[in-house]
C-alpha cells in the first residue's frame, strides 16, 4: 500500500466509531497488508475494532459485514438519546436503576427524571373527544374486554387511555427517545395501572393509526429499557420485556410473563392492528392493584426469539 496511508485510519477513528477493518483476499493487490497495518495502528492507540476478511460477493462474508453494520448502527443510534424515567426506583430494586453519569459515559444516553404526578395531571387535560374516540377503537378492535364493573370499567379504561396520551405528549415535548413508568404503588393504588399506556407505546400503532415505536419499560426498569432500545434499533420491530416466572421441568417450557404491558404487535407479529387485536384480551386488574384498570393479555405468536438483558457486576456492565 502507499506509504503512510494507515495513519488515516487512526485519524478517522478519532471522529468515527465503531470501526470495521475489511479486506478482500485478492493476492494481486495489497488490500490485506493495508488492513493489517490499519488495524495494527488502532491496536497501538487502543481503539477497538472488528476485522473481517473475505470475498464480499459471497453470502457468508457479506452477512458478517451487514450484521456488524447493523450492530454499529444501533450503537451509534443510542448516542445523544434520552430516556424519560417517570417515577423513582420501583419496589427497591437495584437492578432497575443505573447512574446517569455511567450511561452517558458508556452509551451516550442521558436520563430525564419526571414525577408520575405529571401523568395524572396531564391526563386530566386530554380532550374528552380524543379519549372517547380511543375507547371506541378499543371496543371495536380488542378481541375481548372483560368488564367486571369493579376493577375494569369504562372509566378505568378512560383513565388509562388519557394517561397514554399524556405520556405521548411528554415524550414529544421533552424529546424523549424511550421511557419507563414506575407505576407501583402510587399510580396502581390511586390512579390506574399503566399496562394499556405501556403496551401501545411499545406498539407500532395506536388508536389514531401508525406511529413510531416508543420503548417503554414497566416499573421504570432502566436496564430493561436500554436493552429494549438496543433491540429496537437492531430489529426495527417492537420489543418485549418480560419476567422469568417459572420453568416447567417436565414439559421443558419457560414461562415468560410480564405485568400486562405486552405490545399487542406480538399477538400475531404484525404491523397491522387488525391482525393482532383479535387475539388480545383486556382483563380486569387483580387485587394487587386496587386502583384498577385493564391488563393487556395475549400469547405471543410462535417464532424465533432473541433474549437478552443488560446487567451489572460490581457496577460494570
Amino acid at each position: 500500500m502507499p506509504s503512510g496511508r494507515s495513519r488515516f485510519t487512526a485519524i478517522a477513528a478519532q471522529f468515527a466509531r465503531p470501526v470495521l477493518c475489511f479486506s478482500n483476499v485478492n493476492p494481486s493487490f495489497p488490500g490485506l497488508v493495508g488492513m493489517l497495518a490499519s488495524s495494527g495502528a488502532l491496536d497501538n492507540i487502543g481503539v477497538p475494532y472488528k476485522r473481517i476478511v473475505g470475498d464480499v460477493s459471497k453470502k457468508k462474508v457479506i452477512g458478517k459485514v451487514l450484521r456488524w453494520v447493523n450492530a454499529a448502527g444501533a450503537v451509534a443510534a443510542l448516542k445523544g438519546e434520552t430516556m424519560g424515567v417517570f417515577g423513582g426506583r420501583p419496589m427497591g430494586m437495584y437492578t432497575a436503576t443505573s447512574g446517569t453519569d455511567q450511561w452517558m459515559a458508556q452509551f451516550g444516553v442521558d436520563v430525564e427524571h419526571i414525577d408520575q404526578w405529571e401523568i395524572v395531571r396531564r391526563a386530566g387535560l386530554v380532550p374528552k373527544k380524543k379519549v372517547e374516540s380511543a375507547l371506541k377503537w378499543c371496543k371495536e378492535n380488542v378481541g375481548r374486554i372483560l368488564w367486571d364493573e369493579k376493577q375494569l370499567t369504562e372509566d378505568h379504561l378512560r383513565r388509562q387511555l388519557a394517561s397514554y396520551y399524556a405520556v405521548r405528549q411528554m415524550v414529544e415535548e421533552m424529546h424523549l427517545d424511550f421511557c419507563g413508568i414506575k407505576g407501583q404503588p402510587e399510580l396502581t393504588n390511586n390512579w390506574c395501572t399503566m399496562d394499556v399506556p405501556e403496551a401501545f407505546l411499545n406498539d407500532p400503532y395506536d388508536f389514531d393509526g401508525p406511529k413510531p415505536i416508543i420503548v417503554c419499560s414497566t416499573e421504570a426498569d432502566m436496564d430493561a429499557a436500554l436493552t429494549m432500545e438496543i433491540f429496537k434499533h437492531l430489529a426495527k420491530t417492537p420489543v418485549l420485556f418480560a419476567d422469568v416466572r417459572h420453568y416447567f421441568e417436565k414439559e421443558g417450557i419457560w414461562d415468560f410473563v410480564n405485568s400486562g404491558q405486552h405490545a399487542t404487535y406480538f399477538a400475531a407479529r404484525s404491523f397491522d392492528p387488525k391482525d393482532n387485536m383479535p387475539h388480545v384480551t383486556f382483563y380486569p386488574e387483580g387485587f394487587y392493584f386496587p386502583a384498577g384498570g385493564a391488563s393487556v393479555q395475549h400469547l405471543a405468536a410462535p417464532g424465533d426469539v432473541t433474549l437478552a438483558r443488560l446487567g451489572r457486576k460490581n457496577g460494570r456492565y
